[in-house]
C-alpha cells in the first residue's frame, strides 16, 4: 500500500467506524458500507479503495486496513478474527474512538494556557541569562554562547524535549507487549487494569455467546499470534485443553479476569448467559475508565501551574534575589 496512515487524519478514523458500525446495524453489507463511506470522505477515496481492492483480492477487512489504523484499533480487530462479530466490535470501536477523541481535544485545551505561561517563563529565564552573564559586563572575547548558565539550560531543555518524545513513541508501541510491567506504575496501573479488563471482558463475552469450542478458539488465536496480549491468552489457553477443559472453565483461570467476574461463574448458567454477563461487566469497566479519565485531566492544568510556579521561584532566587541583597536595607536609600 503506498500511503501514509498520517493521511487519514484522527477525526475521520472517529467518522469512519461510527459511520460503518451504523450501516453494518442497518444491513448494510461491509463491501457496500466502504462504496457509502467514500461519498461521505472523499479525500480518503484512495485509501478506501485500496482496502477494498485488497478485499477483493482475498483478504480480510482488519488486514486490509491495519496500515492505517493505530496500534490500539488494530489490537481490537484482531478479535473479529477470533469471534468473527465485526459489526458489533466496529460499533464499539466508533463508540471508543469518540470519547477518546474528546478526552484528546480537552487535553489540549487544558494544555494550550500552561502551554503559553511555561513558552513566556522560559523566554524569560534565557532573557535573564543573557542579562546576567558575565560576558555582558566583561570585556573579553567570549560570546554568549559561551555562558555555562545559558548552554545548561538550553541542553536541559533539548533534552527534556527529547526524552518526552521517545517516551510518547516506546510507550504507544510497547504498551501490550509490556502491559504487566506498565501496571506496576501508580495511576498508570488503575488505568491499564481497567483498560485490559475491558478489553478481555468485552471480547471473551462475545466469544462465550457466539458457542465456540476451547480448541476451536486456540485454533483461531494461532492466526493472530502476532498480537501479544492474543498470544499470552493463547499460551494460556493452551495449558487447559491439554488438561481437558472446556472454554468457560479455562476463561475462569485466566490472570486477566478481574475479581468481580469471579461470581458470573455460577453452577447452571450455560455458556451464552456467562457471556453476555461479561459484556455488561466490561461496559462497566469502561464506565469506570472514562470517570478516572476525566479525574486525570482535572489534575493536567494544576500540575503544569505548579510546575511554573516552581520554575518562577527557581528564576527568583537564582537572578533577583541576589540582587535584592546587595541593595542593602531600604531605610538607608
Amino acid at each position: 500500500m503506498g500511503f501514509k496512515r498520517s493521511q487519514w487524519s484522527r477525526h475521520d478514523q472517529v467518522q469512519f467506524f461510527e459511520v460503518l458500525g451504523d450501516l453494518l446495524n442497518s444491513g448494510y453489507s461491509l463491501q457496500d458500507a466502504l462504496n457509502s463511506i467514500q461519498m461521505l470522505q472523499p479525500k480518503n477515496r484512495n485509501i478506501l479503495e485500496s482496502v477494498l481492492l485488497d478485499m477483493r483480492q482475498g483478504t480480510s477487512f482488519e488486514l486490509a486496513i491495519k496500515s492505517y489504523m493505530p496500534i490500539r484499533i488494530n489490537f481490537q480487530l484482531s478479535f473479529i478474527q477470533l469471534h468473527g462479530n465485526m459489526r458489533v466490535v466496529v460499533q464499539e470501536i466508533g463508540k471508543q474512538e469518540y470519547i477518546h477523541f474528546i478526552h484528546q481535544q480537552k487535553i489540549k485545551m487544558l494544555l494550550l494556557y500552561p502551554g503559553i505561561l511555561l513558552l513566556l517563563v522560559t523566554l524569560l529565564g534565557i532573557g535573564l541569562v543573557l542579562f546576567f552573564s558575565n560576558d555582558i559586563w566583561s570585556n573579553n572575547s567570549n560570546t554568549l554562547l559561551n555562558s555555562p548558565e545559558l548552554l545548561g539550560m538550553g541542553l536541559v531543555l533539548i533534552l527534556i524535549i527529547i526524552i518526552i518524545i521517545l517516551m510518547k513513541n516506546v510507550f504507544r508501541k510497547t504498551i501490550l507487549n509490556y502491559w504487566y510491567l506498565y501496571s506496576k506504575i501508580p495511576l498508570l496501573n488503575k488505568i491499564l487494569n481497567l483498560l485490559i479488563s475491558y478489553y478481555f471482558l468485552f471480547h471473551m463475552g462475545i466469544l462465550l455467546k457466539s458457542g465456540v469450542s476451547l480448541a476451536t478458539v486456540i485454533t483461531r488465536i494461532n492466526r493472530v499470534r502476532t498480537v501479544p496480549f492474543i498470544e499470552m491468552l493463547g499460551s494460556e489457553m493452551q495449558k487447559h485443553l491439554l488438561q481437558g477443559e472446556d472454554l468457560v472453565t479455562a476463561l475462569k483461570e485466566m490472570p486477566f479476569l478481574p475479581i468481580e467476574a469471579e461470581c458470573l461463574f455460577k453452577t447452571g448458567k450455560s455458556q451464552a448467559t456467562i457471556g453476555c454477563d461479561f459484556i455488561r461487566l466490561a461496559l462497566l469497566k469502561k464506565e469506570q475508565l472514562d470517570r478516572l479519565m476525566e479525574r486525570v485531566l482535572l489534575l493536567i492544568q494544576p500540575i503544569c501551574f505548579g510546575i511554573i510556579g516552581c520554575l518562577i521561584i527557581a528564576l527568583y532566587l537564582k537572578f533577583l534575589l541576589p540582587i535584592y541583597s546587595n541593595m542593602g536595607d531600604f531605610n538607608g536609600w
